[in-house]
């Protein structure tokens, strides 16, 4: 009779692991793929690096499940787990006409890695960074428009004077020479 008991048994954990396997598998894939990709926005311009992290993150949530249960089975501490999990979940029921819990704010938010939220903040501190050098780069090109309109007024004044120059030497020398003249007429007077 034991021995039928013991096969029962057998019977019974492998269904039981089976169906807990089952169970966590599910759950694991519980979040599709493009639900994944949504709520992690850094993903959303390199699909395939998203396909390969759910993947990922799939396998290894089904694997370390997997290998709690394993452990459970092997301590014996399974059955103290499933009553624990059974008060916890008495606990957890929420009467009809309450709403559960939810954090505040954006939920999709607190979804987000914090390595996106770092991203984001890096980010936005590289657009202020960029907006205060293209603010601080206008004020320059206006200043350096202003010098170089005052070097060109002070080059066409320059080119002015440098080609007005010969006549006014010529006119010069033409009244020094008339001075001359008279200045010579009135000693010989």
């Amino acid at each position: 009779m034991s021995s039928g008991s013991n096969k029962g048994n057998l019977k019974s954990a492998i269904t039981f692991r089976a169906v807990l396997s089952n169970c966590f598998q599910h759950i694991a894939k519980s979040v599709s793929e493009d639900t994944f990709i949504e709520n992690f926005s850094i993903f959303k311009e390199k699909a395939f690096i998203a396909r390969k992290l759910h993947k990922a993150l799939i396998t290894d949530l089904h694997k370390s499940m997997d290998a709690v249960l394993e452990e459970m089975l092997e301590d014996g501490s399974l059955v103290e787990a499933l009553a624990m999990a059974s008060r916890l979940s008495e606990k957890a029921i929420i009467p009809a006409g309450e709403s559960a819990w939810r954090p505040p704010g954006n939920i999709e938010q607190h979804l987000r890695s914090l390595d996106a939220e770092i991203i984001q903040e890096q980010n936005q501190k590289l657009e202020e960074l960029v907006n205060k050098l293209e603010a601080e780069n206008e004020v320059l090109i206006h200043q350096i428009t202003e010098s170089r309109n005052k070097v060109l007024i002070i080059d066409k004044r320059m080119n002015n004077i440098l080609t007005a120059a010969p006549d006014d030497i010529r006119r010069m020398q033409k009244a020094i020479d008339q001075m001359e003249d008279y200045i010579n007429k009135l000693k010989n007077e």
